[in-house]
């Protein structure tokens, strides 16, 4: 039997493929257990790949972890960057962008939602790692407060906006969207926002408020 120089079998996985697999079961299993509760070999197990494929990849346990929250904040930065710009009002930029970040916290990764398995994960990395969690804050300003600030600073620029910097209105209105202590003990509590409805009602009395503080005359929130 001979064989065909034009038939080509099936493609065989590569480190990309590997690697989006991997980095998806990781994401579920670091953010369901924490660090201590995640093996890489439980990963390797369930993905179908050696532990030494993953040792190749990302160097270590604490490797992947990093790769698992750069992942997460890569995420955000698209979810939330999309929402920022001026072809809409301020107040409905803000409420689309307060909406799909909130979106995105509730989203359902593993045992609970991101902003769960986020913050316990960098509560327990804190003490033996701490720049692990400070390089998620560090992300966190990046991908999201900074083009919100600068969003802001140029509203203030046109003297539509009044009162603070923009990286101080930004902080504001982000740390404001999302309670961390009551989410990270009380899930349920924010489970009516899956609510698209809820959702927007809430973020369009949030926004309301929020603008009444620093807009100008030039800028009159909607009542």
């Amino acid at each position: 039997m001979t064989s065909d120089p034009h038939h080509s079998p099936a493609s065989a996985p590569t480190d990309d493929d590997r690697y989006g697999r991997i980095l998806r079961r990781a994401t579920q299993a670091f953010l369901s257990h924490g660090y201590a509760g995640t093996s890489v070999e439980t990963v390797a197990i369930d993905v179908g790949v050696s532990k030494l494929t993953i040792y190749s990849l990302f160097k270590d346990k604490l490797g992947l972890a990093k790769a698992v929250l750069q992942g997460l904040s890569s995420n955000l930065e698209v979810t939330c960057r999309a929402t920022i710009n001026d072809n809409s009002s301020i107040e409905e930029c803000l409420i689309n962008f307060g909406a799909a970040y909130v979106r995105w916290m509730l989203q359902d990764v593993g045992r609970g939602m991101h902003h769960y398995g986020i913050s316990k994960l960098l509560i327990e990395m804190s003490s033996t790692h701490p720049g692990f969690s400070q390089s998620w804050l560090d992300s966190v300003e990046r991908v999201i407060v900074t083009p919100l600030s600068e969003y802001i600073d140029e509203h203030i620029r046109r003297g539509e906006l009044s009162g603070e910097t923009g990286r101080f209105l930004a902080g504001e209105f982000i740390g404001n969207l999302f309670h961390a202590s009551p989410a990270i003990v009380l899930q349920d509590r924010y489970s009516y926002l899956r609510n698209e409805d809820a959702l927007m009602d809430l973020m369009r009395r949030k926004v309301g408020l929020f603008l009444r503080g620093c807009a100008t005359s030039k800028l009159k929130p909607a009542r």
